[in-house]
């Protein structure tokens, strides 16, 4: 008793020292006395595969640690340096099952990437049957447009032959005008001339009458 308090001083006086984690062996629960003999108090039974910190050397056969909220000495030979197998057992259990979720959330994510996959590709279809339609689209719009143009053109054409053509009407007209004043100038003085003649014959053939009539006359 007075050794197990010697050493307990003496690492109360060394101070604290690196932690060091060990496991109570599965075969059986471990007593945690406040010594190193069967004689010293047991604290607490610490269960299979519980995990304590290691709080100083082995003497004797014995370690002192802490767990499950207390500070004594356990025999070495009952700590382990991992967890027990059943301890490694629910964790392996726990790692798999973990694992399998992950494993049926990557699945399911690899069906919603070949899902979306699809739908791009049907999307990427129509798009380019779009784009397809809408080029053909435009090429129409193109040629449509190119008509107006044609028919400006074609317009402008039209409009100078029937410019050209009213200039030439216009000079048609005017020499029309010009030879219809002429012609009635001329029928004016051929009407004058054949009137004025006129006149003559009758005052030139009584008289040519009248000496035809003397000389008869005369010779009788």
């Amino acid at each position: 008793m007075k050794r197990a308090l010697f050493w307990t001083l003496c690492l109360l006086a060394a101070g604290p020292v690196s932690a060091e984690t060990r496991y109570v062996t599965d075969v059986l629960e471990v007593p945690l006395r406040t010594g190193t003999t069967l004689q010293n108090k047991i604290l607490r039974m610490l269960p299979a595969g519980a995990a304590v910190e290691v709080l100083g050397p082995e003497e004797e056969g014995h370690t002192r640690v802490r767990g499950k909220g207390a500070e004594g000495w356990v025999l070495t030979r009952y700590l382990v340096d991992q967890p027990s197998a059943r301890e490694r057992l629910a964790a392996a259990e726990d790692e798999a099952a973990r694992l399998k979720s992950q494993l049926g959330e990557l699945d399911q994510a690899l069906r919603d990437a070949n899902a979306e996959a699809q739908d791009l590709h049907r999307a990427g279809a129509a798009m380019q049957s779009q784009n397809t339609a809408l080029r053909q689209e435009f090429e129409a719009l193109r040629r449509a447009a190119a008509r107006p143009l044609e028919l400006t053109q074609e317009n402008e054409r039209l409009r100078g032959e029937v410019e050209t053509l009213r200039a030439d009407r216009d000079s048609a007209v005017a020499r029309a005008d010009a030879l219809g004043n002429a012609a009635y100038r001329n029928w004016f003085v051929t009407g004058a001339g054949v009137a004025l003649g006129g006149v003559l014959l009758g005052l030139v053939l009584p008289r040519l009458a009248a000496r035809r009539r003397r000389g008869s006359w005369d010779r009788l």
